[in-house]
């Protein structure tokens, strides 16, 4: 490798920063970083990245378009910086909008902490930091009800959680901002 070749490499690499930080700094709140397409196709789950086809092409209407009729079961994953802090997005809904919709002024309770649980209902791996990247910048899990499935939180199929009130809810199949104002079932 020659001396121009490094100063070449060098050169794009700082372009690529500056490139980087100008989408920071442009005045948009949201930055997708990946765009996950979740199916089933003949009984089996696969996952494919559709990033690009997300981003430059129209969101989910032009995903799909490229969709085979056989595969169901769609579940859209949208890894994204709001003011620079990371969230997930998870929706089912194939005409959802991104970013999400703003809703009217409420009073919601953030998750305080998150637990997996055994079979036997006791605590397996504080999960909080995950269950936070779902619930989104404005603490409503975006308005969706997520499969736990969904989730990046293992195999498990029960959480265990505390919102800020003190108020423990234990939650088997699905979750959504509603479910924090639940009564204690412990």
């Amino acid at each position: 490798m020659t001396f121009y070749d490094v100063i070449q490499y060098l050169f794009y690499a700082i372009v690529a920063i500056v490139q980087y930080f100008r989408e920071f700094f442009k005045g948009r709140e949201y930055y997708i970083r990946k765009v996950s397409l979740q199916y089933d196709r003949d009984g089996e789950k696969d996952v494919t990245d559709v990033t690009v086809e997300y981003k430059y092409y129209g969101g989910a209407k032009a995903v799909l378009k490229g969709t085979s009729k056989d595969v169901s079961d769609l579940c859209f994953a949208i890894s994204y910086l709001y003011k620079l802090k990371p969230y997930m997005y998870l929706t089912r809904n194939p005409d959802h909008v991104f970013p999400p919709l703003k809703r009217s002024a409420s009073f919601k309770v953030p998750v305080k902490e998150a637990f997996t649980l055994d079979e036997n209902d006791a605590p397996i791996h504080n999960v909080t930091d995950t269950v936070k990247l779902y619930e989104g910048p404005n603490v409503d899990f975006h308005g969706e009800d997520i499969l736990l499935c969904d989730m990046n939180i293992g195999v498990f199929s029960k959480l265990r959680l505390v919102n800020i009130l003190g108020a423990v809810v234990e939650i088997e199949d699905r979750i959504n901002h509603q479910t924090l104002w639940s009564q204690d079932k412990t």
